[in-house]
């Protein structure tokens, strides 16, 4: 039987010191930082008559590995308290996370929303795999919420914030609500602001899914996702789901994260701030013969600026940047990733060019690891339309930060800099 060990910390306390107190799960009562490693398929039953009442909705007592070990029960716990809902369930990536909940609440004749900035996957699987059951995708400008008819069939509508690319922040609040009046289930993919930069279920949010993989994970090394519902009654109506499809996550995985996340907060503050002195160094003068936008979600001129202001300034943090940019950045939070959105005149291959000169900086998907990474999109495979003010570009370039030192990263941009312009072509790469 699973028990609880005591903790320290009291529950009004904040996340930081919550995730490094919060209590383990052990059959044994053992007590320490690390969590262990319980690996299982067969877990034994003290009784026949313990297996006979043995229901799978009790958490309390073990049946098979697939449906839980003190170590991914004890990591669904702390994710569900790192986002204020009432219960996770743990996924082997953040792509499993979003499929098990289309699969859990959408049937045939169902409509879904789906923002057209949103996770490239998460477009494509409801674009084809969702038609093939009967349920109708409607992709939707995040940005004018005016647009969207809410007819009956609508059961479900997908949220970012900020977009994972183009990082517009949308009216959260007014989605929310709008999705309430209607009964539709509301669920944001909270991977960007990690549980940190705003509390999605303050908002309103019914469920978060979250690639673990990322912020939570901090090493770049483990695939891993979650789905937090709002209430039992969400979660039980996920686990059913899960627990029919087969899906389960290794607990070295699961202990993988739970030892990164005592870090959580630091890193993910560490990034935000590198990453606003990226944004510094980007807008200067001698850049803009070559920048159209620089794109991130504390910049003024940022698409959804207002938004990210009124939702992540609820939770601010003096420490999260110098007092010089206090003004200029209204001190919320914004994570790691700034786009940028280059003049008609560089071509594909130029920024191509530019990504291959990067020393510090690596070309791979992903982000909120250790290092920087470096990632091309044409406009063609990101989005169904290219917004107004960026006609003619050819291209958008993302920059995940990762822990270097800002200066290094400064430097490596500014060596690779002059391959914008040192290419006579005006072809397209593969």
């Amino acid at each position: 039987m699973q028990q609880d060990l005591p903790t320290s910390s009291p529950n009004n306390s904040s996340i930081e010191t919550r995730l490094i107190h919060s209590p383990a799960t052990s059959g044994e009562g053992f007590a320490s930082a690390a969590v262990a490693v319980h690996r299982a398929s067969t877990t034994y039953f003290p009784s026949t008559r313990a297996l006979r009442e043995q229901d799978w909705r009790d958490e309390s007592r073990y049946s098979y590995g697939l449906h839980g070990t003190p170590t991914t029960l004890t990591l669904a716990q702390r994710i569900a308290e790192l986002e204020g809902g009432a219960k996770a369930l743990l996924l082997p990536s953040g792509l499993a996370a979003i499929s098990l909940v289309n699969l859990a609440f959408l049937n045939p004749g169902d409509t879904v929303l789906v923002p057209l900035n949103a996770y490239s996957p998460t477009l494509a699987m409801a674009r084809s795999m969702m038609g093939r059951y009967g349920i109708t995708t409607q992709i939707y400008d995040p940005m004018a919420p005016d647009t969207v008819e809410w007819t009956a069939s609508i059961r479900l509508i997908w949220l970012e914030a900020a977009g994972s690319i183009t990082l517009e922040f949308p009216d959260l609040n007014r989605w929310i609500a709008t999705a309430q009046k209607y009964g539709v289930i509301t669920v944001l993919d909270n991977t960007w602001g990690a549980g940190l930069a705003f509390d999605a279920f303050a908002l309103g949010v019914d469920m978060t899914v979250h690639a673990l993989t990322k912020y939570p994970s901090g090493g770049a090394d483990v695939l891993l996702g979650s789905v937090v519902s709002r209430d039992e009654s969400l979660h039980w109506t996920l686990k059913h789901c899960y627990s029919q499809l087969g899906m389960g996550v290794s607990p070295s995985d699961a202990e993988r994260v739970l030892r990164s996340l005592p870090t959580l907060p630091l890193r993910y503050r560490q990034q935000d701030q590198t990453t606003r002195q990226l944004a510094d160094w980007l807008q200067r003068p001698e850049r803009q013969s070559e920048l159209l936008a620089v794109l991130h979600p504390a910049l003024p001129h940022s698409i959804g600026h207002e938004h990210w202001k009124t939702i992540c300034n609820k939770h601010l943090d003096n420490h999260n940047i110098s007092q010089d940019n206090q003004n200029k950045y209204h001190q919320g939070k914004a994570a790691g990733l700034i786009s940028l959105v280059f003049r008609p005149e560089v071509t594909l291959d130029q920024l191509y060019a530019f990504c291959d000169a990067l020393r510090v900086f690596r070309i791979g998907y992903s982000w909120g690891g250790p290092v920087s990474l470096a990632m091309p999109y044409p406009w063609q495979e990101i989005r169904a339309s290219v917004p107004e003010g960026f006609k003619g570009s050819s291209g958008i370039l993302r920059l995940a930060i990762g822990l270097e030192a800002a200066t290094d990263l400064i430097n490596d941009l500014t060596q690779a800099w002059p391959s914008l312009s040192n290419l006579g072509t005006t072809g397209t790469a593969p």
